[in-house]
Formats: C-alpha cells, sequence, structure tokens
C-alpha cells in the first residue's frame, strides 16, 4: 500500500513540474506592440542614409499578418525594407529595444511608444498622424476621418480645421487612423504603409505647385489593345513614365464602364462597328484629367451567333396589365429561330416556346416580375454560348386599373 502511495505521489510531482515549466514558457512570450511609428521609424531607415540613430540587434518586430520577425543585423534589415509592400509589412516592434544615437554615438532604451516618437522628433520627424494630416500638402482627404484613441475612444474629424481644433486634447502618438479612408478623387488608402508610400511619391517625386511636365500630359502613357479572341478585348493603359494614377474611368462609345479602375480593360464586343475605347486618367499631382482614346474597327463577328439579344417591352396602355415584349436579335437565317419567353414569380411560371419574335402578357397582380428571352438559332455551332436576356419590370396598381 506504501508502494502506491509513493508512485501517485511521485505522478503529482511530475504532472507539477510539467505545468510550471509550461506557465514560465508562455510568461516568457512577448507579445509587440502595434504602433504607426514603427511604420514611420523604418520608412526614415530606408529612406535616409545620413539618419540620426542606429537599431541595435537582435530586434523582434511583428508584421501586419501578425508574423514575428527577428532581424539580427543592419544588413538583414536593409535588405528586407525594399520588399515591403501593402500585403506584407511591419507595423509592430518588441519593446524594450536599443538604439545607437549617431551624433554622440550614445546607446538608448527605447521603452514604449512615446519614446519612440520622442526619439523620431529629434531626429526633425512629426508623430504618423501629424505627417500624413497636419503636414500634408498633397492629398486632399474626403472626410469624416476616424482616429482610435488608446483609451478605446474614437474621435471624429469632419475637416482639417476641425482636427486643429481638436488636437490638444488628442495624444496623436498613441492614436490610430481607422482605415481605409478615401481620397478626393476616389483612390483608397487601406493601411499605414500604402499611406506612408503614397505620400512619398506625391513629396518626393513631384512637386505638386510645379508639376513635372510629362506627368500631366499624355506623352508617357500608351493604350494598347489585344484581341485574344473573336470577341473578347482587352485595352491596356501602358505606364511609360511611372506616373501614380489616382482614378481610372473607362469608356466605350461614350458609355462609362462601372466598377473599372484598373490599368487594363476586359471587354466583350457582339456586334460589328466602331468603338472608341477611352481612360480617364485623373495623375496624383495635376490639377486636370487626363483623357486617352484608341479606336477598334470589328467587322470579323459571326453576329447570330454572338450574344447581341436585347429584349424591349412595352406597355399596352389600351388594356390593362398589358404588355409586349419585342426580341431584337441578328440571324442568318430569321425564320429557323425560335424564341423562348419566360415570366417568373407567378404560379408554376409561364414558359412559351414560339417562333414569333413578339410576346404578350397580360398581368394581374402589382408585384415585381422578371421576363427571360432564350434564343435556340440552328445556325449557330453546337458549342456557341447561350443566347439570352433577362429585363426586370414592376407592375404597379395603377398598371392594373381600368
Amino acid at each position: 500500500m506504501k508502494k502506491s502511495y509513493y508512485f501517485f505521489f511521485i505522478f503529482i510531482l511530475i504532472l507539477h513540474s510539467c505545468i510550471k515549466e509550461k506557465d514560465v514558457f508562455e510568461n516568457e512570450i512577448k507579445k509587440s506592440t502595434n504602433s504607426n511609428q514603427v511604420v514611420l521609424m523604418l520608412d526614415y531607415i530606408a529612406n535616409n542614409p545620413a539618419r540620426c540613430f542606429e537599431l541595435n540587434y537582435p530586434i523582434q518586430f511583428s508584421s501586419n499578418n501578425e508574423n514575428n520577425i527577428t532581424y539580427l543585423n543592419n544588413e538583414a534589415i536593409q535588405e528586407a525594407l525594399p520588399l515591403f509592400d501593402n500585403n506584407f509589412f511591419i507595423n509592430a516592434v518588441l519593446f524594450p529595444f536599443k538604439v545607437t544615437l549617431n551624433e554622440n554615438n550614445e546607446t538608448i532604451i527605447i521603452n514604449n511608444n512615446s519614446e519612440l516618437s520622442s526619439l523620431l522628433s529629434e531626429c526633425t520627424l512629426s508623430p504618423f498622424i501629424a505627417r500624413v494630416l497636419l503636414e500634408n500638402t498633397c492629398i486632399n482627404y474626403r472626410y469624416p476621418i476616424l482616429l482610435n484613441e488608446s483609451n478605446n475612444t474614437t474621435t471624429i474629424i469632419n475637416s482639417i480645421d476641425e482636427f486643429l481644433t481638436l488636437l490638444p486634447n488628442i495624444d496623436i502618438t498613441n492614436a490610430f487612423i481607422n482605415y481605409p479612408i478615401t481620397t478626393n478623387s476616389g483612390l483608397i488608402i487601406n493601411n499605414e504603409f500604402e499611406h506612408l508610400a503614397l505620400l512619398n511619391i506625391c513629396e518626393n517625386n513631384t512637386d505638386p505647385t510645379n508639376p513635372n511636365e510629362n506627368e500631366c500630359s499624355t506623352e508617357n502613357i500608351n493604350l494598347l489593345t489585344n484581341n485574344s479572341t473573336t470577341t473578347s478585348y482587352t485595352f491596356t493603359l501602358e505606364n511609360l513614365g511611372n506616373i501614380t494614377f489616382e482614378d481610372i474611368q473607362w469608356s466605350v462609345n461614350n458609355m462609362i464602364i462601372e466598377n473599372q479602375n484598373d490599368l487594363f480593360l476586359n471587354y466583350r464586343i457582339v456586334r460589328n462597328g466602331i468603338y472608341e475605347i477611352c481612360a480617364e486618367i485623373t495623375p496624383l499631382n495635376c490639377e486636370n484629367s487626363l483623357q486617352i482614346c484608341t479606336t477598334s474597327v470589328v467587322d470579323d463577328i459571326i453576329e447570330a451567333c454572338s450574344p447581341n439579344v436585347e429584349l424591349l417591352i412595352d406597355k399596352n396602355e389600351s388594356i390593362p396589365g398589358n404588355y409586349v415584349f419585342t426580341a431584337i436579335y441578328t440571324s442568318v437565317d430569321i425564320e429557323s429561330v425560335r424564341y423562348t419567353w419566360n415570366v417568373d414569380n407567378l404560379p408554376d411560371g409561364v414558359s412559351i416556346d414560339d417562333p414569333s419574335d413578339t410576346f404578350s402578357f397580360t398581368f394581374t397582380e402589382a408585384r415585381d416580375y422578371t421576363i427571360c428571352l432564350n434564343i435556340n438559332d440552328i445556325n449557330c455551332p453546337a458549342t456557341s454560348f447561350f443566347l439570352f436576356d433577362c429585363e426586370s419590370l414592376t407592375v404597379t396598381p395603377e398598371d392594373l386599373a381600368p
């Protein structure tokens, strides 16, 4: 019996020792502190060879993806800095860390974000928020902008003048901008790294009061056309001058293409004709937008087998609730085309297979409907994509009144 107690005591002792070791290990793990001042510090190190201090190594950072990164020497961090981008950048540091001042070779300890801000201030750098908001003469923001402060409060800034009024009550050293924010031209800024990089491009590459002439002209911009299939076209802006664009708006034959703001436009052309494709560009530092256009002549589309279907809706004023639907479609043999009309939101739906390109229907209930037209053209190959068009229709009680 004594032997059993002995083994039980040994088991409890081992279990107790494992728990203690685990607690010690977890207590040794220190979490990096998020700081927009760290983004500012690394930007300063990357762009100022004659900086006023050097980091002492090893030093631990964390990225925006919450990956811990330890740099062992200056060469390692100098190689890493050019590789940062909007998807991967450092935004946190493990306090405390040491730096050596270049002026007197003194080594000091940076214990927190406020001390880091003081160090950068001695190197003539303002706190991050002052740098991008107060000292910014290049980018116009769309207000309001929200600031998250260290005491878990949110300050709403409706204008730069209001910010100046609120400034005495805001600890901007330990405050964060609530991203994303938007410029007046519609450019979205998603984080501190992207914000500072954009500001550097704006201020360092071009004087906003006297922009480079090529940056405010189409001299270094080409509009290229690539026809990958019979109907698929890609139009690409070739930015030879590395101009920074705030906004790009595409149009085809004066029709604005919504939600297309990239350097390229993928567009499907389904009818033969002449197409003028234009890109209206807003360079970052120019007062006026630029427009560059190209013309494409399309004459090799077999229109009978392209999705050139259009559904027209006309209300019959003489019969309450009656509408006439017309199919606009081109075929090499229009007599062989069959049309399938479908009206949803009705009991079991209404689906009519008809050789006619017009369809009349009388609605008896006020509601929203979707009317679809399907085309069956025997002249099109079996691999041709499906030919159809759908339109929405709202029938009101007034439409049903006699």
